[in-house]
């Protein structure tokens, strides 16, 4: 004589009680590993903003960057500007869905945007033009003319009047007759015209793609790598 006993299971009660289970423990994991690789994020980050062309261009004594956009003292005003970038860096945990057991999500100058960070005090500076958005001029601009009838000129020595110390923005046809010089002026010493002040192709931006994207984008294979390790080790 023999008893048995069987266990039947609901299948769609189990596996919406196998889901909530899997849900809370992804939950608990993603957000270990959040408060652990956030501050890393900012790090590779302010790394990629730093090994740029554009931060070289800024930072360099004779940076194209730096002369053409006339920034006193670029090493200091940029690095506050990649600690204000890398404090607007959010890493955040997505919650689940019907599809999902969530995941993470990366956000780039969240809080204030693009705008904000143009907008604020290192954004730009007052010169006896008035006020110089650098900064706008540099992520949002292009390619594009800013300053029309005027260009840099460059020079070898020092110059007391610039800001960059090494070039002036010129208006050609306000040059004193020594001044005059060859690019402006023909051999007659007609003006030839002037095709304004723009950012160098090189180092352009707009809303879309500028430096701090370019950097950004440069340090996802970075990220990808750091959250796959420490995700593996928690």
């Amino acid at each position: 004589m023999q008893y048995n006993w069987s266990i039947s299971i609901n299948p769609s009660d189990f596996e919406k009680k196998l889901l909530a289970e899997l849900r809370k423990i992804t939950s608990a994991y993603i957000s270990n590993v959040i408060k652990k690789i956030r501050p890393k994020i900012r790090g590779i980050i302010a790394y990629h903003l730093i090994n740029s062309p554009e931060y070289e261009a800024l930072t360099d004594l004779r940076g194209k960057l730096r002369l053409d956009l006339g920034i006193e003292n670029p090493e200091t005003i940029i690095s506050q500007l990649i600690d204000y970038i890398s404090n607007q860096i959010n890493f955040l945990k997505k919650d689940p869905t019907s599809t999902s057991l969530g995941g993470m999500t990366l956000y780039l100058l969240r809080r204030e945007g693009l705008q904000g960070l143009i907008d604020s005090p290192l954004g730009s500076y007052t010169s006896k033009g008035g006020e110089i958005p650098w900064l706008k001029w540099l992520l949002t601009e292009g390619t594009s003319t800013i300053i029309q009838d005027y260009e840099v000129r460059y020079y070898d020595k020092a110059q007391k009047n610039s800001r960059s110390r090494f070039a002036l923005m010129v208006q050609p046809t306000k040059l004193s007759s020594r001044a005059k010089y060859s690019k402006f002026y023909d051999s007659g010493g007609n003006f030839k015209g002037v095709k304004g002040f723009a950012i160098d192709s090189e180092y352009a931006g707009t809303e879309d793609d500028n430096w701090i994207t370019r950097s950004f984008m440069r340090a996802i294979p970075s990220i990808n790598e750091l959250i796959e390790k420490e995700g593996l080790e928690w």
